[in-house]
């Protein structure tokens, strides 16, 4: 009886009511009588009809049944308030309205689930082990914008998902870089067990992981394993490189590991494919690292060991003659270099200009934008009237393409780096020949790629290729001089990367007419060159980890070339292993590494988007200061360093 009173007093205070007793109170005064028994009829009908349940008033502050008062609509708002799930609505950031579910489940915590909420970004939350997907729909009322939101328990969903993620096949293809280098290296009565150590160390690496391993070659093997223990070894960056390399049965050259992991991938046709990829840019790069792709992303681990010079010519020789018929296959034959081409680049491109030439194909040397280094060598090659016309400007090559042309691109593996990369898209065949260390972004679609790190130069590789693509080649003296000029470049007279297939180029170049004391008088430098490069040493900053940093006055000649001399003039300072230099050249800043073998220089300004080898790298930085950069290269420098001597 109270709760229909109070149901009574309710209704009689709405506008509706009080405008009726309004009227009856007009009628009275004109009709005593009909005015007294229309307000005891009304108030008898008011009293009657009001509610008896306190929950069957109207919800006024829940936005999605406001003002909803009538008895068949009252089941709509039943359902909403005992959703079996925690609902919560939010007026200004603060909370007017909960369901009995939300006190059930997260009970005075609400609030804190509430602070873990970002509205339109994190739509998944954790509270007390269980996750919860949160689902919200606004709406403008008359009291101002509420929010109603709605926290779906997911955590089965969420779980399986984990173990879905977790137990994602991944295939890993594993080489030993150096297998025959290794074995002939051990004596004979070792080998065997050798073989067996590196053998038992990959199954004990293998049981860890709980995968599957399988061994096809001698040097080769095929792991299969989950990839939950793949993100555990990026974690732990692949330790099972340093174990292998600590493997000591007699062997005078260490152990190294390449693998190449293909993971997330819609099938396992495709997760070969990756994994083969990653393979092949894990050999390009020298090897003793790990390289994992997932989809369109590629991560680097290891590489912390210098490359091995191999003494067999089996793959030149191989090369050579495939080389040979994708050039008798070609109509015309380009060659393309880097920008701000070196005497490397230089040396390369004129012996596969030869190499066309004695096939009896028309060649032409892409060349632009040269450097002044290089004037004194191009005045003496010009002299010479068979290359008038072989330096060809871009633009006239790309008239000259057609479906039967071959591009070679020598010193040089990146399409930013190169004279015109328009070329790549045009010309239908493409041969790669590289000492770099192979990057993501390499050149792709060649039908064929010759990249060995260990060299010292591309003029050495090219040098031996002309020894097998023809018999008794007719290299003119000024060929050789221009590769002999290339090697000694990149070896810095001989010193730097050099192995004993450097020499023998060296000597078969010596013996077709170069002039030794000709290649040097290409290095000597002007006064005041000499005078710049003593004043930027001067400044030098000596970092921790013996570490020399130099900046290239931006408003010299030739700061490009500078900058590299610069380079490679640090490293005889008693002290340091590692050098860096930066020069801002207007449109973007360049950096010149150099290292004497401790300090692997091509990862560390991988970060910044260069390349290179170990002891040798660059690269270009678009869009910053030589400040910022400056100090983005000792953060990595600090990082990386840190890793190996972890």
């Amino acid at each position: 009886m109270k709760n229909r009173f109070l149901g009574f007093l309710r209704a009689l205070l709405r506008w509706q009511s009080l405008f009726t007793l309004v009227v009856l109170g007009v009628l009275t005064y004109f009709n005593v009588t009909v005015g007294i028994v229309g307000l005891a009829v009304y108030l008898t009908l008011l009293f009657a009809l009001s509610p008896v349940k306190p929950k069957d008033k109207p919800l006024l502050n829940i936005p999605a049944v406001e003002n909803i008062a009538l008895p068949k609509e009252t089941e709509h708002q039943k359902a909403f308030i005992e959703v079996p799930m925690p609902v919560m609505i939010l007026r200004g950031g603060k909370t007017v309205w909960k369901n009995e579910e939300t006190m059930s489940v997260f009970g005075d915590d609400y609030k804190e689930v509430l602070n873990k909420y970002d509205s339109g970004k994190n739509s998944l939350i954790e509270h007390k082990g269980r996750y919860y997907q949160v689902s919200e729909s606004t709406r403008n009322t008359r009291k101002g914008t509420q929010t109603i939101l709605y926290f779906n328990d997911v955590t089965e969903l969420y779980e399986y998902k984990g173990r879905y993620e977790f137990s994602k096949p991944v295939i890993c293809l594993i080489q030993v870089d150096n297998y025959d280098e290794v074995m002939n290296s051990t004596e004979d009565i070792r080998r065997p067990v050798l073989a067996a150590e590196i053998d038992k160390r990959l199954s004990r690496f293998t049981a860890d992981i709980r995968g599957c391993l399988r061994k096809y070659s001698n040097d080769k093997y095929i792991l299969i394993f989950e990839n939950g223990f793949l993100k555990l070894l990026e974690e732990k960056k692949f330790t099972v490189l340093d174990d292998i390399r600590d493997i000591n049965e007699g062997n005078k050259i260490p152990v190294t590991l390449s693998m190449g992991i293909g993971a997330d991938g819609e099938n396992p046709q495709v997760l070969l494919e990756y994994a083969s990829n990653a393979m092949d840019l894990a050999l390009g790069r020298g090897g003793d690292q790990a390289v994992v792709k997932r989809s369109e992303k590629i991560f680097f681990y290891g590489g912390k060991t210098q490359t091995v010079e191999k003494r067999t010519r089996v793959k030149v020789r191989v090369i050579s003659h495939a080389l040979r018929e994708l050039i008798q296959e070609s109509s015309r034959v380009f060659i393309m270099g880097h920008t701000y081409p070196d005497f490397d680049c230089l040396g390369a491109s004129m012996g596969m200009y030869r190499a066309g030439k004695e096939l009896d194909k028309d060649t032409r040397i892409v060349w632009e934008n040269s450097n002044s280094s290089l004037k004194e060598l191009m005045e003496k090659i010009m002299q010479d009237e068979e290359y008038r016309d072989v330096f060809t400007a871009g633009d006239e090559c790309l008239q000259l393409i057609d479906e039967r042309s071959l591009l070679i691109v020598v010193d040089a593996g990146r399409p930013g780096y190169l004279m015109r990369p328009e070329l790549l898209e045009k010309t239908p065949r493409i041969v790669v020949i590289d000492h770099h260390r192979k990057t993501r972004d390499a050149i792709a679609n060649t039908v064929l790629s010759y990249i060995e790190t260990y060299a010292s130069s591309t003029s050495e590789m090219v040098t031996e290729i002309l020894q097998y693509i023809k018999d008794r080649i007719n290299l003119k003296p000024i060929e050789a001089v221009a590769l002999l000029t290339g090697i000694n470049l990149d070896t810095k007279n001989f010193t730097y990367k050099t192995g004993v297939r450097t020499f023998d180029a060296a000597a078969y170049l010596r013996l077709k007419g170069a002039d030794t004391m000709e290649v040097r008088q290409y290095f000597q430098d002007e006064l005041v060159d000499f005078t710049r490069k003593a004043e930027i040493i001067r400044k030098a900053e000596i970092w921790p980890h013996r570490v020399a940093v130099a900046v290239c006055p931006s408003d010299v000649e030739n700061r490009v070339i500078l900058t590299a001399q610069v380079a490679d003039e640090l490293l005889n300072i008693k002290g340091v292993d590692a050098s860096f230099v930066l020069c801002d050249t207007g449109e973007q800043i360049i950096i010149s590494g150099r290292s004497l073998g401790e300090i692997n220089v091509q990862v560390i300004l991988e970060e910044l988007g260069g390349g290179g080898h170990y002891t040798e790298a660059g690269a270009q930085v678009y869009g910053r200061t030589v400040d910022e950069v400056k100090t983005e290269l000792k953060r990595i420098i600090e990082e990386k360093l840190e890793e190996v001597e972890e």
